[in-house]
């Protein structure tokens, strides 16, 4: 997929961010002011509120009860918009020095209105060439996890981290009718559940400025279902106040998920990457 070639690219900077951190970590030890032998962006609540740019690749195809389908690009096929704006939501909470809880959620909705230029096989009809449709697609996506950190001293953090990411697919299709006398509609929903593993850490390399990375992926072969995901983000984080703080970054994300239920028969492979900006209000230590 696409995508894939920005995750590449994306670890291999964030491994030289890392190494290049390391590597300053006598010349700045001064600049730390964390007393309490944690990072100062670590505190034991933090609520973050922001916003998120996804430039997103997309290949789907559903069939109901026993139906076939055919595999289509939001973007080739549908002439769809690859930007798209999203609302994010992440809560942070600290048991003791080394543990961590996090809950997240966004959502991506996307439509658009285009004449078909190939026969596509979607839920339980074909859509003729030619043929005037409204398309949808809206996501929501939770994620709920665990860490655990290995290195926890005033200056850096790195840990280990399990978790799920649970996504809501609901896609449609809408033949208007205006360029043939044909006139249905298809709906598809269902939720996948996609456990993941990986690592995080947060390097404070002077008294307002820190660095965060994380990185989370899996692979799920179970009977009927096929999941695949990797989710990997890189940050900084500027302190505005003692509560305060705002992030920017950059993050990737990969997700393939194959069901061939009696039901229900779906392809999906999506990703997307871009950049990101929240404010953080964080108390306790």
């Amino acid at each position: 997929m696409g995508c894939n070639k920005y995750a590449l690219l994306f670890i291999l900077s964030l491994s030289m961010c890392v190494w290049g951190s390391y590597a300053q970590v006598d010349s700045v030890k001064k600049n730390s002011v964390s007393m309490d032998g944690k990072p100062w962006p670590v505190s034991r609540f933090s609520a973050h509120l922001g916003a998120f740019w996804a430039i997103n690749t997309t290949q789907i195809g559903a069939g109901i009860d026993g139906r076939g389908y055919s595999v289509f690009s939001f973007e080739n096929d549908l002439q769809m918009d690859r930007n798209t704006y999203s609302i994010l939501f992440n809560f942070d909470t600290r048991l003791g020095k080394r543990n961590r809880i996090n809950f997240s959620y966004y959502n991506i909705f996307r439509n658009t209105t285009v004449v078909l230029n190939k026969e596509i096989e979607f839920g339980e009809h074909t859509y003729p060439v030619d043929s005037e449709s409204d398309i949808f697609l809206n996501t929501n996506i939770f994620r709920l996890s665990y860490g655990y950190s290995f290195v926890s001293n005033p200056q850096l953090e790195l840990g280990a981290l399990v978790g799920f990411h649970v996504m809501a697919f609901n896609m449609g299709f809408d033949l208007s009718g205006q360029t043939t006398d044909l006139s249905y509609n298809d709906r598809v929903k269902f939720t996948a559940p996609l456990p993941d593993i990986g690592f995080y850490g947060t390097y404070a390399f002077h008294d307002r400025w820190a660095a965060s990375i994380e990185l989370s992926s899996l692979y799920v072969k179970y009977k009927s279902f096929t999941g695949r995901l990797l989710n990997a983000s890189l940050g900084a984080q500027y302190r505005l106040a003692d509560h305060w703080e705002v992030d920017l970054g950059y993050t990737v994300f990969d997700v393939l998920i194959r069901l061939n239920r009696r039901d229900l028969s779906a392809n999906f492979d999506w990703g997307y990457n871009g950049p990101f900006v929240n404010v953080a209000y964080k108390f306790g230590r």
